[in-house]
Formats: structure tokens, C-alpha cells, sequence
């Protein structure tokens, strides 16, 4: 991916949960102690952004920075078809709730549902 392509996925996947949660861009510029013409062109993917000012708007928009980062199931090094099942569905749910399929908190749900399979040693 390159750095244009990040950029523009990153704003999509912003302006995408703003606008799920019909915030405003001055509500959340104001909330991140941005801009609201940064958040525009962030949002456009017409700028870069700092790790810290990704932080700002993490915190203004209320979710974890890592749904904020364009990716792919399996990019965590191992192969897709490599990874265990349970890998798998894990990987699954975050890229659903990145493509606003899912709402953060079904992936929550799924996730403990997982981790509770997991732990009693079903794959």
C-alpha cells in the first residue's frame, strides 16, 4: 500500500465512523484539538498525520487507533490460510467493523465469544 493509498483509507475509515455516529466535523476537531479544515483533509486523504494527532482523533472518536489503520485480514505476518481458526474469524470481525459491516461492539462481542472458545480449548 502506498502512502497516498494509506492516507486516503485512514480519512475514509475516519470520516466513516463519524459520520456513523453523526458527529460533526467541528465536534470532533474541537474534541481532538484539531482543525476542522485538518480533519477535512485528513478525512479527503489530502494529508498526512502524525501519531500523535492520530491519537487525538482516536480519543475524539472514541474507538482504538488500530481500527483507524487501513488493513487486511492476515497481515499479521502469517499467512491467512496458516493462521488457526480462530485467528481467523478474529481477523475477520476487525476488517468487518473497518468496512462498517459491524459496529465495534458486535466485534467486542464476537471476540469474547472467541476468546471463550479458546479457552476451553475448542479451535
Amino acid at each position: 500500500m502506498s502512502d497516498n493509498e494509506f492516507a486516503e483509507n485512514f480519512g475514509v475509515l475516519v470520516h466513516r465512523k463519524r459520520v456513523r455516529e453523526q458527529w460533526s466535523q467541528r465536534d470532533v476537531a474541537k474534541r481532538a484539538g484539531l482543525s476542522v479544515s485538518f480533519l477535512s483533509d485528513v478525512e479527503n486523504g489530502k494529508r498526512s498525520i502524525s501519531l500523535i494527532n492520530a491519537m487525538k482523533l482516536t480519543k475524539a472518536l472514541e474507538l482504538p487507533l488500530s481500527n483507524l489503520l487501513p488493513r487486511e485480514p492476515g497481515n499479521t505476518g502469517m499467512p491467512f490460510e496458516e493462521m488457526p481458526l480462530l485467528t481467523k474469524l478474529n481477523e475477520c470481525a476487525t476488517w468487518l467493523v473497518m468496512h462498517d459491516i459491524i459496529s465495534s461492539k458486535d466485534r467486542h462481542s464476537i471476540h469474547q465469544k472467541l476468546m471463550k472458545k479458546k479457552a476451553k480449548g475448542k479451535e
